[in-house]
């Protein structure tokens, strides 16, 4: 599977896309701690910042779902206190 560069997402910004967090390593949050939480959304926030120099204001939670995935009495406050805006989840339907 091919993802995008960072000159293609560069490019992109030109078009009013806009481009948020999803953890360094694609972390399942729940078997983390809160050390290794804060790491994984700090590092992906700051490569982002850094290679797009946009402010990354946004996090999606990989898979998403609320205490299958990750306690939502930790990791949205972390998010929080690490500037993110928002803290997307998902709840998959049938």
């Amino acid at each position: 599977m091919e993802f995008l560069n960072w000159d293609e997402c560069r490019s992109m910004l030109g078009h009013g896309v806009s481009f948020g967090s999803h953890t360094v390593n694609h972390a399942h949050l729940i078997e983390l701690g809160a050390d290794a939480i804060t790491d994984e959304l700090k590092r992906s926030k700051e490569a982002i910042e850094e290679k797009l120099g946009i402010a990354c204001r946004h996090f999606a939670c990989p898979w998403g779902k609320p205490v299958v995935d990750f306690d939502p009495a930790v990791a949205p406050g972390i998010a929080r206190a690490l500037g993110y805006s928002s803290f997307a989840a998902s709840n998959r339907g049938a």
